[in-house]
């Protein structure tokens, strides 16, 4: 068992004694003596909702680009599940990703058209599609 006493005012005393030393001194004047100091920088993070700051759900989709002419498969796809918000946003990365592909794309639809040979048809001409065997209706 334990038999020694505390002193409470002498606890009592190195607290106010320790106040009254942080109330007289600049920490200003501390940081200048320090050679090294930490940094922070602040980045959004993916997983808070700009809006209300609540966690944002994780969910992967299918994103079509390009009218359906490319899908990327399983993309990270944050919602907000405070009601009310509806704050939606692709995982960090991957809106210039698309927006690479979708300028990829039409650079290389533009550069297609460019280099394949013009149909021009006279005008009143008839033009018949040909049946294809698909395209015909059993009896």
């Amino acid at each position: 068992m334990n038999t020694k006493r505390i002193d409470r005012t002498a606890i009592r005393q190195a607290i106010v004694e320790e106040a009254d030393y942080w109330d007289r001194t600049s920490t200003g004047d501390l940081m200048e003596q320090e050679s090294e100091w930490f940094t922070f920088e602040w980045t959004p993070r993916d997983d808070r909702c700009d809006r209300c700051g609540a966690k944002m759900e994780l969910r992967q989709i299918d994103l079509h680009l390009s009218g359906g002419r490319v899908t990327l498969r399983r993309v990270g796809w944050y919602t907000c599940p405070t009601p009310g918000c509806g704050q939606t946003r692709l995982a960090s990365g991957m809106a210039a990703l698309a927006d690479q592909i979708e300028r990829l794309v039409k650079q290389t639809l533009v550069s297609q058209t460019a280099s394949a040979p013009q149909v021009v048809r006279e005008s009143g001409a008839d033009y018949t599609p040909r049946s294809s065997p698909r395209s015909k209706k059993k009896k």
